[in-house]
């Protein structure tokens, strides 16, 4: 090390321990024990950033003025408790409920505290959900933390979509991802050309996430790519291209889908003709038809349900114009299963709607054990408005059916807090669950979601459920289920009010 750079870093880690070690009589420091104490305090801190220091270095620009009011301090104090799970108490101590209350503290339209950011960063960075919510009450600051660490940038976008001005190819595949999402967005015919001349000499893995980018702008020129993607060898890469090209109506691939499913589903005046195919031969396969059923499902209805399933829905107008017919009982549920699994894929709002009714009517003995996860799937596609109508029509209808509907999944997308039928809905069904004797553990999905997502005043029409328990059995342990809901809406109520003051 020069002198330059000596002084520059002071007196050395050795020199300091040494002179500590013996004390400052018998080993004199310019400026005695205080100034040996400051060299340990630089020391320190220099061995934890783990470089050396620099001169001459240009600061950041200073972040610009908050516009959102700071929170009040006992809120701020609620938040740095939530952040603690030591400190925390009571039912918020639950680690998916505190992340519940962080969210809702965050959208209360308040800043958080500055130095409970990187905190809130690292907690974002690692819970995506959190990220909407934590951009608006992190105010200018946050954003400009945000820039000044890359494991922070997320809050600045999903993808650093900075074009790369040379070597595109040879950067790390995170900021290629990025850079060809910016190109897409400014010039679509740019970047499927940039991914062409590299596309033989990409890894399969990266094929897949640079061909992702193309929903941005996503238009039939560009099917060349993705029908050559279809006859990739990795199936990561024909999946990512079979979505996109599902996503384009009138591309030579939904022809191809359209001329089979109109080949096995036929509207003959008031009924529906169904024959479903053959065979599965390669041209289906390689349009993402699965040859092999999976257990319990006949190999011809499988073929049916995957050929409706990528089929366009505009091929069949409205979905009374198909469904209101007459169908033979035994193709219903595969006419079912294949045009929700369409309407999702496609993010057909109209025929999730109609869809999530007709799956739900389905036979208990008909139901297949991933009927679910599409239910799950169609919940996401329904409209906002709608979503809560839906969970409110469920539970009220069958709460003891709603966890095999998935209705936990929608009422996950519900707006909150639920909407007043929607709570009412939900506070009956405990009631019903209860009296029917449902165990604790049916009851503790419901309650968990209540207890985030109920509008804080219902706290106080929950008595007479837990009156019910306590009186029939003291020692009920449903109590802890219905005990944990009332706290959470308790700890919420404090919570707003104290977010709401001025």
């Amino acid at each position: 090390m020069s002198s330059e750079d000596r002084s520059l870093q002071g007196p050395q880690w050795t020199d300091v321990v040494s002179a500590a070690l013996v004390g400052t009589d018998r080993r004199p420091v310019p400026g005695g024990p205080g100034a040996l104490l400051d060299a340990a305090a630089a020391q320190g801190l220099r061995m934890r950033a783990g470089v050396r220091a620099e001169a001459g270095v240009a600061l950041p620009e200073a972040a610009p003025e908050e516009t959102v009011p700071a929170a009040p301090r006992a809120a701020a104090v609620r938040l740095a408790g939530l952040l603690d799970p030591v400190r925390v108490a009571g039912a918020a101590r639950n680690a998916e409920t505190r992340l519940e209350l962080v969210d809702e503290w965050l959208g209360a339209g308040r800043r958080a505290p500055g130095e409970l950011l990187p905190e809130l960063l690292d907690l974002g960075r690692r819970h995506r959900q959190l990220r909407p919510a934590l951009a608006k009450a992190g105010g200018e600051r946050a954003r400009w933390l945000a820039v000044q660490r890359d494991e922070w940038r997320y809050l600045l976008g999903e993808t650093d979509e900075r074009e790369i001005v040379k070597g595109w190819d040879l950067a790390p595949i995170g900021r290629r991802v990025g850079h060809l999402s910016a190109v897409r967005r400014r010039d679509p015919h740019l970047a499927r050309m940039q991914l062409t001349t590299t596309w033989d000499s990409e890894t399969a893995e990266d094929r897949a996430a640079l061909l992702k980018t193309f929903h941005i702008g996503l238009s039939r020129v560009d099917e060349d790519i993705l029908e050559r993607a279809l006859d990739d060898p990795r199936r990561e890469v024909r999946v990512v291209a079979l979505d996109l090209l599902a996503r384009l109506p009138d591309s030579a691939y939904a022809l191809r889908m359209a001329v089979r499913a109109r080949g096995c589903v036929r509207v003959d005046g008031a009924r529906v003709d169904v024959r479903p195919p053959a065979q599965c031969d390669r041209s289906m396969q390689r349009d993402g038809v699965t040859a092999r059923a999976p257990a319990g499902t006949g190999q011809r209805a499988w073929w049916l349900e995957e050929v409706l399933a990528r089929t366009p829905l505009g091929t069949w107008g409205r979905p009374e114009t198909l469904l209101d017919k007459a169908i033979d009982d035994e193709w219903t549920g595969v006419l079912r299963r294949g045009l929700g699994r369409a309407a999702a894929g496609q993010d057909n709002s109209e025929w999730a709607a109609v869809m999530v009714d007709r799956l739900w009517s389905e036979p208990s003995t008909s139901q297949r054990p991933d009927d679910r996860l599409l239910l799950e799937a169609l919940y996401e596609v329904l409209p906002v408005d709608l979503r809560a109508e839906r969970a409110a029509a469920v539970l009220r209808r069958d709460p003891g059916r709603a966890t095999a509907a998935g209705v936990e999944r929608l009422l996950e997308l519900c707006p909150r807090p639920w909407p007043r039928p929607l709570a009412e809905a939900a506070v009956d069904a405990l009631g019903v669950l209860i009296r029917g004797g449902a165990s604790a553990w049916r009851l503790a999905g419901l309650t968990a979601l209540a207890g985030t997502r109920l509008p804080v005043s219902t706290v106080d029409g929950l008595g007479a459920l837990r009156d019910t328990l306590a009186g029939h059995r003291p020692d009920d342990p449903r109590l802890s289920a219905v005990d944990h809901l009332t706290d959470v809406l308790r700890f919420r109520y404090r919570m707003n009010e104290e977010l709401t003051r001025d």
